[in-house]
């Protein structure tokens, strides 16, 4: 009935969303205990919100010193410096300098 490769609603349950972002199965040094992963619950998000700034480290401190509280100083990928914090409703900001 269902055909060759048909899914069914316990394996769709386990399946990725459609044009959801791949999981990052290993928490990075920047974002130590947060892994990115499609959620199985309504109202959860499986993303962060980028804010690209000049200066990571200048926004990093002006942040801090505002009562935000980072999971990490920021860390130096290379081509980007970034930094996590968490707002007063626990969503997950980054700052983000590109180099």
């Amino acid at each position: 009935m269902f055909g060759v490769g048909a899914k069914t609603e316990e394996s769709k349950k386990d399946s990725p969303k459609p044009n959801s972002p791949k999981p990052n199965k290993t928490p990075t040094p920047d974002k130590p205990d947060i892994t990115f992963a499609v959620s199985d619950r309504t109202g959860s998000v499986d993303h962060s919100f980028t804010i690209r700034v000049p200066s990571c480290q200048d926004a990093y401190e002006t942040l801090k010193s505002r009562g935000a509280k980072f999971l990490t100083p920021p860390h130096d990928w290379g081509s980007e410096i970034r930094a996590f914090f968490r707002d007063p409703d626990g969503h997950l900001f980054e700052i983000s300098e590109s180099r």
